[in-house]
């Protein structure tokens, strides 16, 4: 309570929640969870302090419309939040198409547009090898530059490895004009380490040498998995097999190509009449 009447939030709080969420054209930010939760938390628990509704000769007209505005942001949040949602995603994909559609060597589809304007805390991205994963991140980082959301500095990139983290940094730069941080998953740890510790930890010698990891991995093949019952049936099926990429039926010229290049490979043919032989 103050002298003006009920103070339920700050100016800052109080415009987001409104403005956001409350019905506007055009949202100015996502409606994060992360950011909006906390809010709603204090809501309701200042909610909970007031009569319901409170008695008409101690609040004035305004505050009761404000009060009513409150009540239904706290008891209809989920509702509100998807709302909004739609209505920002919708105005960014308007706003940001040219840099879409041209931002990669093919025009985004609308699920790696629609992945690039959320915001949450975290975006689960799910696709097979070569269904540009990598031009989602890279579109992503574009787009927080380009919408002042994030200052280059403030971004960093990760991969498994250094020619990809590499190349999204290179592609970022080259159509942006924007320099952002782009590491391997082992040099952050590496540089984290060295940090806190005051030196970086020691390396196996394969870490860092390319024909000592190759060797590693032969060594592992040979020893530990071909000579394990079926795995090297399991081995040259998935290199014969699963490590080609994927094609629809829209990659081939015809349907005679198709069902020649996407039937069953010579491996498969071979381990069937193996095993046929094996029943018979």
């Amino acid at each position: 309570m103050t002298s003006d009447g009920i103070e339920l939030f700050g100016s800052t709080s109080r415009s987001f929640a409104f403005s956001e969420m409350a019905g506007p054209a055009q949202a100015r930010r996502y409606p994060a969870a992360c950011l909006l939760h906390p809010f709603v938390k204090r809501v309701r628990a200042l909610l909970s302090h007031l009569p319901e509704p409170p008695p008409g000769d101690v609040i004035s007209a305004e505050q009761r419309r404000m009060y009513e505005a409150v009540f239904c942001f706290a008891q209809a949040f989920d509702q509100m939040r998807d709302k909004a949602i739609a209505r920002f995603v919708g105005t960014e994909l308007a706003k940001m198409r040219e840099l879409f559609d041209t931002i990669e060597t093919h025009p985004l589809t609308l699920e790696q547009r629609r992945a690039v304007v959320v915001d949450e805390d975290a975006t689960l991205v799910l696709a097979g090898a070569g269904y540009g994963k990598t031009s989602v991140i890279v579109a992503k980082a574009a787009y927080l530059v380009q919408r002042a959301i994030r200052q280059p500095s403030e971004i960093l990139l990760l991969a498994f490895g250094r020619d990809a983290a590499e190349e999204m940094a290179t592609r970022i730069e080259r159509r942006v004009g924007a320099a952002v941080d782009a590491r391997t998953f082992h040099a952050l740890g590496y540089e984290i380490i060295r940090t806190v510790e005051g030196q970086g930890p020691a390396l196996a010698a394969h870490a860092s040498d390319d024909r000592q990891f190759y060797a590693l991995l032969r060594d592992i093949l040979l020893n530990d998995i071909a000579l394990k019952d079926g795995s090297r049936e399991l081995l040259l099926r998935w290199f014969t097999e699963f490590y080609r990429p994927y094609r629809s039926e829209w990659d081939f010229e015809s349907e005679d190509e198709y069902n020649r290049l996407s039937g069953p490979t010579s491996c498969e043919r071979s381990m069937a009449r193996r095993s046929e032989a094996m029943k018979n």
